[in-house]
């Protein structure tokens, strides 16, 4: 996660002022941890529901016009009147004629005296509740209040779902309620169309997963003008699109100068002075970062690699470059939100041992020093430099 530099011959040293976060160990396009295997494995293993097309949304509802600032929801708040139905008008239950799960309208709303409930005990229980063909020119928020009551690895959630040639794309989101979360939570994602390129309706749906009751109130989608959205419109409407660490390693996305200076020690006695640039983007369906780099004098090049592992509660980072060097000792790091900072450690098996503190200044500067001790705690090396993003000519 830091700028990196390093010094032609001296390969043992590992100058890692890049310090990042993951397991790679974990990393697919399915899931965040271990579990989304096993998970998907107690899935395949159940009763699988029957196709779902967007010709088939398409025959229960009207389509949605795109409008910016209109909430395209009909009846969100599910306070008018349902008229004997069980459902408001447009809504619609999947897969048809489930018997695992019912979906009605009842008491006991977040806000006013209704909400949608979900309850039962299969696969999936969904209600499609507003959506229709997908507008490129314009980007789509979506906000909705979950509760859930339920045990084991149940989940709710109110989600995006992309369709092409009557198909379902199937992206899955990483934020879900659980039956941990007490009361009601708010989740709040921002559309994916541009990782479907392919997709051409655009449908949201409220979930249940599991065994157990989700009541879900106060639905919104909104439709902006792509061309006149902020930069920081997924950081204001999609506080759901990732698990709450990945919105810090979000911050990193981006093209970077680096700055880096060694100061005088016993590993680098005349010190170092070295600059690059770093180019930071999601990879494997926005599950890990990845980072490549340059850097001078020596023309050399790094690659980076941060995550999140969330069975251990821990960012974890590997870096490589082009002069031989490559991890030695896990990097683990945790974050400090007053401080607004990263701090990595890592222990080799010789003893040395090594700490590194990233400070984010704002959205476009980061700050960060590292300090490597031998074995007995002497400093044999300090390193500090700074990180500026550099802004597109858009900006």
């Amino acid at each position: 996660m830091f700028a990196a530099t390093t010094i032609p011959g001296y390969r043992k040293t590992l100058v890692l002022v890049c310090v990042s976060i993951g397991v790679i160990a974990t990393f697919d396009t399915c899931g965040w941890t271990q579990e989304s295997a096993a998970n998907g494995a107690k899935e395949a293993a159940q009763k699988k529901s029957p196709e779902l097309t967007a010709e088939s949304l398409q025959q229960t509802r009207p389509s949605t016009t795109a409008q910016d600032g209109r909430n395209l929801i009909q009846n969100g708040s599910l306070e008018e009147p349902i008229r004997g139905r069980k459902l408001p008008f447009g809504w619609s239950e999947w897969p048809n004629n489930d018997k695992t799960y019912s979906r009605d309208v009842v008491d006991g709303g977040r806000t006013g005296k209704k909400c949608l409930r979900i309850t039962g005990d299969g696969n999936h229980g969904v209600v499609f509740i507003g959506g229709g063909k997908l507008d490129r020119n314009k980007r789509y928020a979506l906000k909705g209040w979950v509760k859930l009551e339920a045990d084991g690895d149940a989940q709710a959630n109110v989600k995006f779902n992309y369709f092409h040639n009557r198909k379902n794309l199937g992206l899955r989101e990483a934020v879900s309620v659980t039956a941990d979360q007490q009361g009601w939570q708010q989740l709040e994602r921002t559309d994916r169309a541009e990782e479907v390129p392919i997709a051409s309706w655009l449908w949201v749906s409220c979930t249940l997963s599991g065994e157990g009751t989700a009541w879900f109130d106060d639905l919104e989608l909104v439709a902006y003008d792509r061309d006149e959205v902020q930069a920081d419109f997924d950081s204001i409407h999609g506080r759901s699109n990732f698990p709450p660490e990945f919105h810090i390693l979000n911050r990193r996305v981006g093209t970077w100068s680096t700055q880096t200076t060694i100061k005088p020690g016993p590993r680098f006695p005349d010190g170092n002075e070295s600059h690059g640039e770093e180019i930071i983007s999601w990879s494997l369906d926005k599950k890990v970062l990845l980072g490549r780099g340059t850097i001078e004098p020596g023309n050399a090049q790094n690659t980076s690699i941060w995550t999140f592992d969330s069975t251990h509660k821990v960012y974890r980072s590997w870096y490589f470059d082009s002069f031989g060097n490559h991890p030695r000792a896990p990097v683990t790091g945790t974050w400090n939100e007053a401080l607004q900072t990263l701090t990595f450690r890592s222990s080799e098996t010789e003893g040395d041992t090594h700490v590194s503190r990233m400070k984010f200044i704002g959205n476009d500067e980061m700050r960060w020093n590292g300090v490597w001790k031998d074995k007995n705690g002497k400093v044999v090396m300090e390193v500090v430099g700074k990180s500026i993003r550099k802004k597109s000519q858009n900006n």
